[in-house]
């Protein structure tokens, strides 16, 4: 499931839906597919929302995505059927009831209420079910004798009576009985695939997720959490075979690496590593237009180092969903760790250039440019944010390539919005020590000798190091 954060949000889908309408309006798209929508239609400005939406939050492009114009029709009939049964003059029998004002007034607002909030939010178990039993409800009230099932109901009751007749098949407990086993049996089977499976499923599922926590083992004992076990409890998640498998194979992907790096059971690493190939071989087949399954295996490649198969299946979601940035960034965070500097700076431009008002994109194309040294560029980007400049990442990595004159840029501007913080100081003493600054650096721990009186004994000891040509951070204290 998803969460929708703001109107805004909810206007983006609804835009893209539409776009998905224009695409197959008579039919739609299928059941449960506006993810494909979704992807294909993203709105690069959706940057900070939640990154995977199954519903338009909307019924009524819910109904056009899953089945088009007719399925939508289809849906408002039920509205405009319920209103005219509720509202229209007949002549009812004895065994109905006229609905006076007051009822119809009421069980009116009740629907278009209902109405209203599906322009927002889409349907579930519990609306759905209300609906239903106001629909029951008002047909049940208005029925006549003259019913359009009617006829249906009759020939039933001939086929029931030739069946208990004296002469007939069955005698009338037994083709009761029979009718009580046949209800059974199909609740049954119902149950099994709709509830039971889907339970057994999801609690398996969590077994195997506590198991591979390391804090699991000093509860459950090492063998109980040995990656055997843990195949085990995925295996079986995955045996029952219901809509929870996507589920079931994306936490596989996220868990198995850090599984595999502390376990020493080969022949149970191999295996849950042929099992997240097998599954998503698979998810691939059913579902190739999806890019979800290519992107959770990416990052398990990459987890790896295995950044040539983890650059390929990225680069597949990103043709299945050219606009969303945070495809883009994986792409280019694996590029920047196989030192792909130039490529990394292209594919976080284009992130920037879908929507330069994120930051995080501004951030990524600034410590690409950095790391392919390129520092003016950066700084251009950056230009006076100093809440992108101060962002450790890229303190890291101008620290990793050694511009320290930036840091300390970024360091004394910090200071000036806040000159009282001895941590500044203290983080600019640093600086200047790495570049082989000590006066510099001595200079700024007095001041956080003088910001911070209770400092005196820790920042003297520093002191006395440097003039001694130590680094106090490496020397015993």
């Amino acid at each position: 499931s998803d969460v929708c954060s703001s109107d805004l949000a909810r206007t983006m889908l609804w835009a893209m839906a539409f776009k998905g309408v224009e695409e197959r309006p008579i039919l739609g798209w299928g059941q449960d597919n506006f993810p494909y929508v979704f992807a294909k239609y993203y709105d690069p400005k959706m940057y900070d929302q939640e990154q995977w939406f199954d519903r338009t939050h909307n019924v009524f492009f819910d109904w056009l995505i899953a089945g088009g114009i007719l399925a939508l029709l289809s849906y408002l009939a039920l509205f405009v059927v319920l209103l005219i049964t509720l509202w229209k003059k007949v002549k009812f029998n004895q065994h109905n009831h006229t609905y006076d004002i007051l009822e119809k007034s009421i069980l009116t607002g009740l629907l278009t209420a209902y109405f209203v909030h599906n322009l927002f939010i889409f349907d579930n178990l519990v609306s759905y079910i209300l609906f239903f039993i106001l629909l029951a409800y008002v047909n049940q009230s208005a029925l006549t004798e003259e019913s359009v099932l009617s006829p249906i109901v009759s020939k039933l009751k001939n086929v029931y009576d030739r069946l208990v007749k004296r002469d007939g098949v069955l005698d009338t407990m037994t083709a009761r009985i029979l009718i009580i086993l046949i209800a059974v049996l199909a609740f049954g089977y119902v149950s099994n695939e709709a509830v039971y499976k889907p339970y057994m499923a999801g609690t398996t599922l969590i077994d195997a997720l506590k198991l591979s926590q390391p804090e699991a083992a000093k509860y459950l004992g090492e063998q109980a959490t040995s990656p055997a076990v843990i195949l085990a409890n995925f295996q079986k998640a995955l045996s029952y075979n219901t809509f929870g498998n996507t589920e079931i194979r994306e936490r596989l992907a996220e868990t198995v690496p850090d599984i595999v790096s502390k376990s020493k059971d080969q022949d149970a690493s191999k295996a849950l590593t042929g099992l997240v190939a097998s599954e998503f071989e698979r998810a691939m087949k059913e579902t190739p237009n999806d890019p979800r399954p290519f992107v959770f295996l990416s990052l398990y490649l990459q987890k790896f180092g295995l950044f040539d198969q983890a650059l390929t299946f990225i680069n597949k979601a990103i043709k299945l969903s050219p606009t969303k940035q945070s495809f883009i960034y994986q792409k280019g965070i694996i590029e920047l760790s196989s030192q792909k500097f130039d490529d990394a700076v292209v594919s976080f431009k284009s992130a920037y250039e879908l929507e330069p008002s994120s930051s995080e994109s501004k951030i990524l194309y600034a410590l690409a440019l950095i790391y392919d040294n390129k520092v003016d560029d950066a700084n251009k980007l950056m230009g006076d944010n100093l809440t992108i400049q101060t962002d450790q990442r890229i303190l890291d990595a101008l620290m990793q390539t050694k511009h320290y004159n930036e840091i300390i840029e970024i360091a004394n501007k910090k200071i000036s919005t806040d000159p009282s913080n001895p941590q500044a100081h203290m983080s600019l003493a640093g600086l200047y020590l790495k570049m082989g600054r000590p006066g510099d650096a001595i200079a700024e721990i007095r001041k956080v000798i003088t910001l911070a009186p209770d400092f005196k004994t820790t920042g003297e000891y520093y002191i006395k190091e440097i003039q001694a040509g130590r680094d106090p951070s490496k020397s015993a204290q």
